[in-house]
């Protein structure tokens, strides 16, 4: 059974993701990754009419991923893409940053498919202020990953803390309607404390959700005080990716009319169904 709240065939797409795919090693092997990639397959499983903005070279496996989804992918092509190295697993894992790659732009005349949800992922500086001032929809998004880290010289990556993030970035995140961020990202203790922390930085402007793992979320429609979502259906799959699903359904919900608690609890449905049927993308021992 599918989360379904497809539009008709002539109307806007569903959910527009916006993001940099990224080739992950894990254990030794390539395998595409990055928001953008959970973001759109957790989005597809749903049952919703999708589209990607997404940057990346010419590599074969991310030729053959963009291959797979047809006509959903406005692909910019790049010299390099994004390269992380994994390492350990689980709440131990590292990334590495090996490249990265050219940030998403608009050239004249380009198009991009309307939408009624907007969802930024990057993961390594692929999106700028102007592109998330500049795209349209009925309700934009972004998941904060991808501006809460930095990486040092060695490319290992680093939390940046929300009063680390420059100013004109801020004022564009904080134009958006919607921000999600997990509460490892925010160093919160735990969902309350990270989305009060979240909301102090936003303002009074846009809707917030904090993911807090196999705890579910806290959300914050900026009406009332913060309230818990619990999580899904427990899984033994692995969980790269949970939370890009997550907010790619919970974004394309609350733009279809649902409130915020209501688009968080489907979301987390939707979560569960999908990692349960998504394989797993290498056995679970990842060393360092």
């Amino acid at each position: 059974m599918t989360d379904d709240i497809r539009a008709d065939p002539d109307s806007p797409v569903d959910l527009l993701v916006v993001g940099g795919l990224t080739i992950d090693v894990l254990d030794g092997a390539q395998v595409v990754g990055g928001a953008a990639r959970h973001s759109t397959e957790a989005a597809i499983a749903a049952g919703l009419r999708v589209a990607l903005l997404t940057v990346a070279a010419d590599e074969p496996v991310i030729r053959d991923w963009i291959a797979g989804m047809g006509d959903r992918v406005a692909w910019q092509a790049a010299a390099t893409t994004i390269v992380f190295e994994h390492h350990g697993h689980h709440a131990a894992r590292r990334l590495r940053l090996r490249s990265a790659t050219d940030p998403i732009r608009l050239a004249e005349g380009d198009r991009v498919p309307p939408a009624r949800a907007l969802l930024f992922g990057p993961v390594a500086g692929e999106v700028t202020d102007d592109l998330v001032g500049g795209l349209r929809a009925q309700a934009r998004s972004a998941g904060l990953q991808g501006w809460l880290r930095r990486t040092d010289a060695e490319g290992w990556v680093e939390r940046v803390r929300l009063s680390e993030v420059g100013d004109r970035t801020a004022a564009a995140l904080r134009g958006l309607d919607l921000l999600l961020a997990s509460v490892d990202e925010l160093r919160g203790e735990d969902g309350e404390e990270g989305i009060r922390r979240l909301r102090a930085w936003a303002g009074p402007g846009p809707e917030l959700v904090v993911t807090t793992g196999a705890d579910g979320a806290w959300v914050d429609d900026g009406h009332g005080p913060p309230r818990h979502v619990p999580a899904g259906a427990r899984t033994d799959r692995h969980t790269i990716g949970a939370g890009d699903a997550f907010a790619a359904v919970l974004v394309a919900r609350r733009a279809a009319g649902l409130d915020l608690r209501a688009a968080a609890s489907r979301a987390a449905a939707a979560t569960s169904r999908f990692l349960e049927t998504r394989p797993d993308p290498l056995p679970p021992t990842i060393d360092s």
